[in-house]
């Protein structure tokens, strides 16, 4: 396994512009694990690549405007091993971290239903605090505003 300190960038990395994904299959009906991590800096996704192993894709920019950005994924046996050795760095994706590696080593199909449930409940109330913290930044920037006009 790779030293401290690119498990510990790995996991600052993931906290910030990854996470751990469920990726549901159409035939058969199945969720698969994999852990993505996202950024317009494709070189430090080939030292993840180079480290940990996985994939990297370009992706298309959606917008004429906006940089090319690269996906890096790792799923499987080594997903669960580098979870399980970045547990220690991670801080926001934390529980997420946790639902994942329970997932990926029980059997239990119900089990698993409950996990995927968890990981979309985690993920919803991520999202409504995101959405709170940039409501607040944006009254914040127009009471600014107000105040430096009168």
């Amino acid at each position: 396994m790779p030293m401290k300190n690119t498990l510990s960038y790995l996991a600052g990395y993931i906290d910030v512009d990854g996470c751990f994904f469920l990726k549901k299959d159409k035939n058969p009906i199945k969720y698969r694990a994999y852990i993505v991590v996202s950024s317009t800096n494709e070189e430090v996704l080939k030292t993840f690549e180079l480290s940990f192993g996985g994939s990297i894709y370009a992706c298309t920019p959606r917008k004429d405007h906006w940089k090319r950005s690269y996906h890096w994924n790792c799923r499987g046996k080594f997903a669960l091993e580098i979870t399980h050795a970045m547990l220690e760095f991670l801080t926001e994706k934390k529980s997420d971290a946790l639902i994942f590696i329970d997932y990926i080593q029980t059997d239990c199909k119900n089990h698993k239903q409950e996990l995927i449930q968890k990981m979309k409940i985690n993920r919803d109330q991520v999202r409504e605090i995101n959405e709170s913290v940039v409501e607040q930044i944006k009254q914040t920037k127009t009471i600014g505003v107000s105040n430096e006009l009168d």
